[in-house]
Protein backbone atom coordinates (compact mmCIF):
# COMPACT_ATOMS: atom_id res chain seq x y z
CA UNK A 1 0.00 0.00 0.00
CA UNK A 2 1.23 3.52 -0.76
CA UNK A 3 0.69 6.51 1.53
CA UNK A 4 0.89 10.12 0.30
CA UNK A 5 4.45 11.49 -0.08
CA UNK A 6 3.94 13.67 2.99
CA UNK A 7 4.00 10.48 5.05
CA UNK A 8 7.77 10.37 4.52
CA UNK A 9 8.13 13.45 6.67
CA UNK A 10 6.77 11.80 9.82
CA UNK A 11 8.03 9.10 12.15
CA UNK A 12 5.33 7.01 13.88
CA UNK A 13 5.34 7.80 17.58
CA UNK A 14 6.74 5.02 19.82
CA UNK A 15 3.65 5.51 21.94
CA UNK A 16 1.56 4.45 18.94
CA UNK A 17 3.68 1.53 17.77
CA UNK A 18 6.94 0.42 19.26
CA UNK A 19 9.32 -1.30 16.81
CA UNK A 20 9.36 -5.07 17.07
CA UNK A 21 12.21 -7.46 16.45
CA UNK A 22 12.80 -8.39 12.84
CA UNK A 23 11.05 -5.35 11.39
CA UNK A 24 12.80 -2.85 9.21
CA UNK A 25 13.60 0.57 10.74
CA UNK A 26 10.76 2.98 10.01
CA UNK A 27 10.69 5.20 6.94
CA UNK A 28 13.71 3.70 5.20
CA UNK A 29 14.41 3.60 1.48
CA UNK A 30 16.08 0.95 -0.63
CA UNK A 31 16.32 -1.33 2.40
CA UNK A 32 18.56 1.04 4.44
CA UNK A 33 17.61 2.68 7.72
CA UNK A 34 16.93 6.40 7.93
CA UNK A 35 20.10 8.26 8.81
CA UNK A 36 20.38 11.56 10.73
CA UNK A 37 20.81 14.67 8.67
CA UNK A 38 22.41 17.98 9.56
CA UNK A 39 19.47 20.17 8.53
CA UNK A 40 17.05 21.42 11.23
CA UNK A 41 13.90 19.35 11.69
CA UNK A 42 10.41 20.01 12.89
CA UNK A 43 9.78 18.63 16.40
CA UNK A 44 8.92 14.93 16.27
CA UNK A 45 9.84 14.53 12.61
CA UNK A 46 12.07 11.87 11.16
CA UNK A 47 15.42 12.84 9.64
CA UNK A 48 13.99 13.38 6.18
CA UNK A 49 14.32 17.01 5.03
CA UNK A 50 11.55 18.86 3.22
CA UNK A 51 13.36 18.36 -0.08
CA UNK A 52 12.83 14.59 0.16
CA UNK A 53 9.08 15.08 0.04
CA UNK A 54 9.12 16.73 -3.35
CA UNK A 55 12.28 15.61 -5.16
CA UNK A 56 11.07 12.03 -5.52
CA UNK A 57 7.47 11.70 -4.35
CA UNK A 58 6.93 8.63 -6.51
CA UNK A 59 9.64 6.55 -4.82
CA UNK A 60 8.47 3.36 -3.11
CA UNK A 61 9.02 2.84 0.55
CA UNK A 62 11.42 0.02 1.30
CA UNK A 63 10.19 -3.37 2.45
CA UNK A 64 9.12 -3.06 6.01
CA UNK A 65 7.29 0.19 5.19
CA UNK A 66 3.82 1.20 6.42
CA UNK A 67 2.18 -2.17 5.68
CA UNK A 68 4.67 -3.82 8.02
CA UNK A 69 4.62 -1.08 10.66
CA UNK A 70 0.91 -0.42 11.14
CA UNK A 71 -2.28 -2.36 11.56
CA UNK A 72 -5.02 -2.08 8.99
CA UNK A 73 -7.05 0.34 11.13
CA UNK A 74 -3.97 2.51 11.70
CA UNK A 75 -3.19 2.63 8.00
CA UNK A 76 -6.75 3.59 7.13
CA UNK A 77 -6.58 6.43 9.65
CA UNK A 78 -3.19 7.59 8.36
CA UNK A 79 -4.45 7.69 4.79
CA UNK A 80 -7.19 10.10 5.80
CA UNK A 81 -4.94 12.28 7.96
CA UNK A 82 -2.04 12.57 5.53
CA UNK A 83 -4.30 12.99 2.54
CA UNK A 84 -5.79 16.06 4.20
CA UNK A 85 -2.37 17.37 5.25
CA UNK A 86 -1.00 16.96 1.74
CA UNK A 87 -4.01 18.73 0.27
CA UNK A 88 -3.71 21.76 2.58
CA UNK A 89 0.01 22.03 3.26
CA UNK A 90 1.92 20.94 0.19
CA UNK A 91 3.45 23.81 -1.81
CA UNK A 92 2.07 23.93 -5.32
CA UNK A 93 4.86 25.67 -7.23
CA UNK A 94 8.63 25.08 -7.49
CA UNK A 95 9.30 28.48 -5.91
CA UNK A 96 7.05 27.68 -2.97
CA UNK A 97 8.67 24.27 -2.58
CA UNK A 98 12.14 25.81 -2.46
CA UNK A 99 10.94 28.34 0.10
CA UNK A 100 9.47 25.55 2.22
CA UNK A 101 12.90 23.93 2.50
CA UNK A 102 14.42 26.91 4.33
CA UNK A 103 14.45 27.19 8.11
CA UNK A 104 15.24 30.06 10.45
CA UNK A 105 18.54 29.42 12.18
CA UNK A 106 18.43 28.53 15.87
CA UNK A 107 18.82 31.76 17.79
CA UNK A 108 19.15 33.70 14.53
CA UNK A 109 18.54 37.39 14.10
CA UNK A 110 15.08 38.38 15.10
CA UNK A 111 14.31 35.12 16.89
CA UNK A 112 12.43 35.32 20.15
CA UNK A 113 14.86 34.56 23.01
CA UNK A 114 14.56 30.90 23.87
CA UNK A 115 12.89 30.03 20.59
CA UNK A 116 14.27 27.25 18.38
CA UNK A 117 12.74 28.62 15.20
CA UNK A 118 11.18 25.21 14.44
CA UNK A 119 7.41 25.05 14.22
CA UNK A 120 5.24 22.56 12.35
CA UNK A 121 3.31 23.98 9.41
CA UNK A 122 -0.19 24.84 10.68
CA UNK A 123 -3.36 24.16 8.78
CA UNK A 124 -4.14 27.77 7.93
CA UNK A 125 -6.80 29.68 6.07
CA UNK A 126 -6.56 30.78 2.48
CA UNK A 127 -6.85 34.16 0.81
CA UNK A 128 -6.40 33.76 -2.91
CA UNK A 129 -4.43 30.82 -4.32
CA UNK A 130 -1.94 30.40 -1.42
CA UNK A 131 -2.53 29.48 2.21
CA UNK A 132 -1.79 32.23 4.72
CA UNK A 133 0.31 30.45 7.34
CA UNK A 134 1.61 33.32 9.44
CA UNK A 135 0.68 36.79 10.62
CA UNK A 136 3.33 39.45 11.17
CA UNK A 137 2.26 42.31 13.39
CA UNK A 138 3.11 45.94 13.80
CA UNK A 139 3.15 46.94 17.50
CA UNK A 140 2.41 50.61 18.15
CA UNK A 141 -1.22 51.55 17.50
CA UNK A 142 -1.86 48.04 16.15
CA UNK A 143 -1.46 45.79 19.20
CA UNK A 144 -0.44 48.43 21.73
CA UNK A 145 -2.44 51.64 22.22
CA UNK A 146 0.56 53.91 21.74
CA UNK A 147 -1.35 57.11 21.00
CA UNK A 148 -3.33 56.99 24.24
CA UNK A 149 -0.31 56.01 26.34
CA UNK A 150 1.82 58.74 24.78
CA UNK A 151 -0.83 61.43 25.30
CA UNK A 152 -1.68 60.43 28.85
CA UNK A 153 1.96 59.95 29.78
CA UNK A 154 3.04 63.29 28.35
CA UNK A 155 0.05 65.08 29.90
CA UNK A 156 1.00 63.77 33.35
CA UNK A 157 4.67 64.58 32.80
CA UNK A 158 4.08 68.16 31.61
CA UNK A 159 1.90 68.83 34.63
CA UNK A 160 4.41 67.25 37.03
CA UNK A 161 7.34 69.21 35.54
CA UNK A 162 5.33 72.45 35.20
CA UNK A 163 6.15 72.73 31.50
CA UNK A 164 2.86 74.19 30.28
CA UNK A 165 3.56 77.89 30.79
CA UNK A 166 4.31 78.62 27.13
CA UNK A 167 1.22 76.80 25.82
CA UNK A 168 -2.35 78.02 25.71
CA UNK A 169 -3.61 74.58 26.74
CA UNK A 170 -2.56 71.02 27.45
CA UNK A 171 -3.97 70.00 24.07
CA UNK A 172 -1.74 72.51 22.29
CA UNK A 173 1.30 71.11 24.08
CA UNK A 174 0.35 67.54 23.21
CA UNK A 175 -0.21 68.46 19.55
CA UNK A 176 3.25 70.04 19.46
CA UNK A 177 4.82 66.93 21.02
CA UNK A 178 3.13 64.70 18.44
CA UNK A 179 4.23 66.92 15.56
CA UNK A 180 7.85 66.93 16.75
CA UNK A 181 7.72 63.16 17.29
CA UNK A 182 6.47 62.53 13.75
CA UNK A 183 9.19 64.71 12.18
CA UNK A 184 12.03 63.13 14.15
CA UNK A 185 10.70 59.62 13.60
CA UNK A 186 10.62 60.26 9.85
CA UNK A 187 14.33 61.16 10.01
CA UNK A 188 15.05 57.85 11.73
CA UNK A 189 12.92 55.88 9.26
CA UNK A 190 14.81 57.51 6.38
CA UNK A 191 18.13 56.45 7.88
CA UNK A 192 19.30 60.02 8.58
CA UNK A 193 19.83 59.41 12.32
CA UNK A 194 19.95 56.45 14.66
CA UNK A 195 17.27 55.54 17.17
CA UNK A 196 18.83 57.25 20.19
CA UNK A 197 19.58 60.44 18.24
CA UNK A 198 15.97 60.83 17.05
CA UNK A 199 14.80 60.44 20.64
CA UNK A 200 17.22 63.10 21.96
CA UNK A 201 16.52 65.50 19.09
CA UNK A 202 12.80 65.11 19.71
CA UNK A 203 13.29 66.50 23.23
CA UNK A 204 15.62 69.32 22.12
CA UNK A 205 13.18 70.51 19.45
CA UNK A 206 10.18 70.20 21.76
CA UNK A 207 11.86 72.18 24.56
CA UNK A 208 13.55 74.56 22.08
CA UNK A 209 16.85 74.45 23.91
CA UNK A 210 20.21 72.71 23.70
CA UNK A 211 20.70 69.66 25.88
CA UNK A 212 23.61 67.28 26.27
CA UNK A 213 22.93 63.66 25.49
CA UNK A 214 22.86 62.87 29.19
CA UNK A 215 20.39 65.69 29.91
CA UNK A 216 18.12 64.56 27.07
CA UNK A 217 18.27 60.95 28.27
CA UNK A 218 17.40 61.98 31.82
CA UNK A 219 14.43 64.07 30.60
CA UNK A 220 13.12 61.17 28.53
CA UNK A 221 13.63 58.75 31.40
CA UNK A 222 11.35 60.84 33.64
CA UNK A 223 8.74 60.96 30.88
CA UNK A 224 8.91 57.16 30.51
CA UNK A 225 7.69 56.67 34.08
CA UNK A 226 4.39 58.36 33.20
CA UNK A 227 4.22 56.87 29.70
CA UNK A 228 4.69 53.27 30.84
CA UNK A 229 2.07 53.69 33.56
CA UNK A 230 -0.47 54.18 30.74
CA UNK A 231 0.54 51.10 28.66
CA UNK A 232 -2.27 48.81 27.51
CA UNK A 233 -3.26 46.53 24.65
CA UNK A 234 -6.29 47.29 22.52
CA UNK A 235 -9.31 45.26 23.71
CA UNK A 236 -9.47 43.22 20.48
CA UNK A 237 -5.85 41.99 20.66
CA UNK A 238 -5.98 39.05 23.07
CA UNK A 239 -9.18 37.59 21.54
CA UNK A 240 -7.70 37.56 18.03
CA UNK A 241 -4.34 36.15 19.19
CA UNK A 242 -6.24 33.39 20.99
CA UNK A 243 -8.41 32.71 17.94
CA UNK A 244 -5.40 32.39 15.62
CA UNK A 245 -3.03 30.72 18.09
CA UNK A 246 -3.22 27.22 16.61
CA UNK A 247 -3.99 28.02 12.98
CA UNK A 248 -1.24 30.57 12.26
CA UNK A 249 2.29 31.38 13.29
CA UNK A 250 2.99 34.88 14.63
CA UNK A 251 5.85 37.38 14.50
CA UNK A 252 6.46 41.10 15.01
CA UNK A 253 8.00 43.65 12.65
CA UNK A 254 8.38 47.15 14.09
CA UNK A 255 10.16 50.33 13.04
CA UNK A 256 11.33 50.76 16.64
CA UNK A 257 14.23 49.03 18.40
CA UNK A 258 14.33 45.49 19.80
CA UNK A 259 15.23 46.81 23.26
CA UNK A 260 12.08 48.95 23.35
CA UNK A 261 9.62 46.49 21.82
CA UNK A 262 10.93 43.37 23.53
CA UNK A 263 10.50 45.04 26.93
CA UNK A 264 7.08 46.42 25.96
CA UNK A 265 5.73 43.07 24.77
CA UNK A 266 6.92 41.40 27.97
CA UNK A 267 5.28 44.07 30.13
CA UNK A 268 2.03 43.65 28.19
CA UNK A 269 2.12 39.87 28.65
CA UNK A 270 2.21 38.87 24.97
CA UNK A 271 5.92 38.41 24.27
CA UNK A 272 5.70 34.62 24.12
CA UNK A 273 2.93 34.77 21.52
CA UNK A 274 5.53 35.58 18.84
CA UNK A 275 8.26 33.32 17.55
CA UNK A 276 10.23 36.18 15.98
CA UNK A 277 10.56 39.86 16.88
CA UNK A 278 12.30 42.07 14.33
CA UNK A 279 12.92 45.80 14.60
CA UNK A 280 14.30 48.37 12.18
CA UNK A 281 17.06 49.59 14.49
CA UNK A 282 18.68 46.14 14.44
CA UNK A 283 17.70 45.12 10.90
CA UNK A 284 19.21 48.22 9.31
CA UNK A 285 16.14 48.61 7.09
CA UNK A 286 12.73 49.98 8.02
CA UNK A 287 9.20 49.85 6.70
CA UNK A 288 7.97 50.64 4.06
CA UNK A 289 11.09 49.21 2.39
CA UNK A 290 10.42 45.74 1.02
CA UNK A 291 13.57 44.44 2.70
CA UNK A 292 12.03 44.88 6.15
CA UNK A 293 8.96 42.80 5.28
CA UNK A 294 11.02 40.18 3.47
CA UNK A 295 13.29 39.86 6.52
CA UNK A 296 10.23 38.91 8.57
CA UNK A 297 9.24 36.31 5.97
CA UNK A 298 12.78 34.93 6.01
CA UNK A 299 12.71 34.66 9.81
CA UNK A 300 9.57 32.53 9.43
CA UNK A 301 11.01 30.55 6.49
CA UNK A 302 7.89 31.35 4.46
CA UNK A 303 7.41 33.05 1.08
CA UNK A 304 5.66 36.46 1.19
CA UNK A 305 2.44 35.16 -0.33
CA UNK A 306 1.96 32.89 2.69
CA UNK A 307 2.34 35.73 5.19
CA UNK A 308 -0.12 38.44 6.25
CA UNK A 309 1.03 41.76 7.70
CA UNK A 310 -1.22 43.80 9.99
CA UNK A 311 -0.41 47.45 10.71
CA UNK A 312 -2.09 50.78 11.42
CA UNK A 313 -0.29 53.07 8.95
CA UNK A 314 -1.87 53.05 5.47
CA UNK A 315 1.41 53.82 3.69
CA UNK A 316 4.26 52.53 5.87
CA UNK A 317 2.42 49.33 6.80
CA UNK A 318 -0.38 48.97 4.26
CA UNK A 319 1.22 49.90 0.97
CA UNK A 320 4.69 48.71 2.04
CA UNK A 321 3.54 45.18 2.88
CA UNK A 322 1.40 44.92 -0.27
CA UNK A 323 4.27 45.98 -2.53
CA UNK A 324 6.55 43.44 -0.82
CA UNK A 325 4.13 40.67 -1.80
CA UNK A 326 2.49 39.97 1.57
CA UNK A 327 -1.24 39.92 2.23
CA UNK A 328 -1.48 43.45 3.61
CA UNK A 329 -4.12 44.26 6.22
CA UNK A 330 -4.58 47.87 7.28
CA UNK A 331 -6.19 48.18 10.70
CA UNK A 332 -7.93 51.56 10.60
CA UNK A 333 -8.63 52.41 14.23
CA UNK A 334 -10.01 55.86 13.41
CA UNK A 335 -6.93 57.68 14.66
CA UNK A 336 -4.65 60.16 12.92
CA UNK A 337 -4.86 58.24 9.63
CA UNK A 338 -8.65 57.91 9.57
CA UNK A 339 -9.00 60.54 6.84
CA UNK A 340 -6.16 59.13 4.71
CA UNK A 341 -6.96 57.94 1.22
CA UNK A 342 -6.84 54.13 1.39
CA UNK A 343 -3.85 52.91 -0.64
CA UNK A 344 -4.29 50.32 -3.35
CA UNK A 345 -3.45 46.81 -2.16
CA UNK A 346 -4.15 46.52 1.58
CA UNK A 347 -7.37 45.03 2.92
CA UNK A 348 -8.93 47.55 5.33
CA UNK A 349 -10.47 46.46 8.63
CA UNK A 350 -11.67 48.58 11.53
CA UNK A 351 -11.30 45.92 14.23
CA UNK A 352 -9.08 42.88 14.67
CA UNK A 353 -12.30 40.91 15.18
CA UNK A 354 -12.51 40.92 11.37
CA UNK A 355 -9.10 39.35 10.83
CA UNK A 356 -9.90 35.62 11.26
CA UNK A 357 -12.62 35.76 8.61
CA UNK A 358 -10.29 37.66 6.28
CA UNK A 359 -7.62 35.02 6.68
CA UNK A 360 -10.21 32.34 6.02
CA UNK A 361 -9.59 30.37 9.20
CA UNK A 362 -12.28 28.33 10.92
CA UNK A 363 -12.34 30.15 14.26
CA UNK A 364 -14.85 31.20 16.87
CA UNK A 365 -15.14 34.52 15.05
CA UNK A 366 -17.08 32.98 12.21
CA UNK A 367 -17.06 30.73 9.18
CA UNK A 368 -14.53 30.61 6.39
CA UNK A 369 -14.46 33.85 4.44
CA UNK A 370 -14.96 34.14 0.71
CA UNK A 371 -12.72 37.22 0.52
CA UNK A 372 -9.95 37.00 -2.02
Amino acid sequence: MRLPPLFLFFRPSPAVRAPTAGRHPPLSRAGSASSPRSSPRWPGADSWAWADLYEDPSADLAPGGPDDLFTGDELEHLEVVFGELERTARPTTPAARRAAHRRPKHGGRGAVPGSTGCHPPPVAGTVGPMAIRAVVWDVDDTLFDYTTADREGMRAYLLAEELLARYASVEEALAHWREVTDVQWARFAAGEVDFETQRRDRIRVFLERELTDTEADDWFGRYLVHYEAAWSLFPDVLPVLDALATSHRHAVLSNSSLHVQDRKLRALGVHDRFEAILCAAELGVSKPEAGAFLAACEALALPPDQVAYVGDHPEIDGRGAAEAGLLSVWIDRGGVYATAEPPVGPRRIISLDELPALLGGDTRFGARSGIG
